[in-house]
């Protein structure tokens, strides 16, 4: 199968969970011998090139062709600091798309847009299947730059292109069922096929309880962190949700003293500092070290669409999970699947708690990851999507 996938930014290498999810189903379904050819706009901030699309092969079978222009750069970059989303995107691929892409297109048996915005240009360019991978609801994840920017004609228009994608795409793959509600709330039930399948993660190797006890002291001395302290780890992005979730930490983590307890929080979210109690790495090229650092996972998020990835990492960890109802929407939130729930005003009580109580933690860790393996597993959802993606070349 020659399969064309449309992104709205670039992916590779991915450092975010934004890149991870598009990225990791990708591999292995070029791993398991299809033609996967993958079609993303603009720079990251870590990439010093001249304003030139390129190609890279990200693995055997799988290929990134990066459109840039210096227009679409600037867009970019306004974009980005407002969380506007490029909800012009197809106007774009009208223009820059080279001819010889278009070409490799026309040729493709199916065709999927990660979000949809890319939506408008293939159903202008493609004759054959398309498929919308909704990791979100769009219009309400990014309503209030809309509403800053244009207003409620441009809310408006961003809801006519999320709404033709849900409703005319061939299939659609949104991550639980509440999103799947919303999006019919939103935009009317589909006549076709929507799928809720979650996100997915590639299932980690976990050490024996004695080598990770060594582990996890190698890694605290790695991000230079006390020894004797227990661990509580939260991750993120530069996004706003997540910088919510992480000032809320700062601020709270005063009501630590004498735990025993520091948080660590790693990714762009927060600028390298240390705060009372609290150690954030900014950016990093991985995460790996800080979940073996880490005794707990923490998800105190109050804001966002989708379904948090950072989550799934932290239970194919093993690690508890203490997470806000809202961070833990579309997954099982019970203990007997590694997560404990608390509300915000509640949650450094609760968080202090079970940091006291290692054996609840090490209850919860096995829990986490029996959870992990039996719901999150990539290779699993993968199969999933194929026997669905495949079914629509049946005559």
């Amino acid at each position: 199968m020659k399969l064309f996938v449309f992104a709205p930014y670039g992916v590779h290498p991915a450092r975010t969970a934004g890149h991870l999810v598009i990225e990791e189903p990708l591999r292995l379904i070029a791993a398991l011998g299809h033609e996967v050819h993958l079609v993303t706009s603009g720079l990251r901030r870590f990439e010093r090139r001249l304003p030139f699309s390129f190609q890279q092969e990200i693995s055997k079978g799988l290929t990134e062709h990066r459109l840039v222009s210096a227009l679409r750069l600037l867009a970019q970059s306004i974009g980005a600091a407002s969380r506007f989303p490029p909800i012009d995107l197809a106007d774009e691929l009208g223009k820059r798309m080279p001819k010889e892409l278009c070409r490799q297109l026309s040729s493709a048996e199916l065709a999927q847009v990660e979000g949809p915005w890319p939506f408008d240009f293939l159903k202008d360019a493609y004759q054959g299947p398309v498929i919308f991978v909704a990791h979100n609801v769009e219009c309400d994840l990014h309503e209030e730059a809309l509403l800053a920017k244009g207003g409620r004609n441009l809310l408006q228009l961003a809801r006519d292109k999320e709404g033709r994608a849900w409703r005319e795409a061939d299939l659609v793959f949104v991550l639980h069922e509440a999103e799947r509600q919303r999006m019919e709330e939103l935009y009317g039930a589909r006549d076709k096929a929507s799928i809720c399948l979650p996100l997915g993660t590639q299932i980690p190797d976990l050490p024996s309880h004695a080598e990770r006890t060594t582990e996890q002291r190698a890694a605290k001395q790695t991000v230079g962190l006390p020894q004797d302290r227990v661990i509580a780890l939260f991750t993120g992005s530069a996004h706003a949700p997540n910088k919510e979730a992480a000032k809320f930490l700062i601020k709270s983590a005063n009501k630590l003293t004498g735990d025993g307890l520091s948080i660590l929080i790693a990714g762009s979210v927060c600028k390298k500092q240390r705060y009372a109690n609290v150690n954030a790495t900014g950016p990093l090229p991985s995460l790996g070290t800080c979940f073996q650092a880490a005794d707990i996972a923490i998800n105190p998020m109050m804001s966002g669409s989708g379904m948090n990835l950072k989550l799934i990492q932290y239970l194919s960890f093993g690690l508890p999970v203490l997470s806000t109802d809202f961070g833990a929407r579309g997954f099982e939130a019970t203990q007997e699947h590694g997560i404990v729930l608390a509300a915000l005003e509640d949650f450094m009580a609760s968080l202090s708690q079970l940091a006291r109580d290692e054996e609840q933690r090490t209850r919860l860790g096995k829990n986490a990851r029996r959870y992990a393996e039996k719901s999150f597993a990539w290779d699993a959802i993968v199969a999933t999507r194929l026997r669905a993606m495949e079914a629509l070349l049946v005559p």
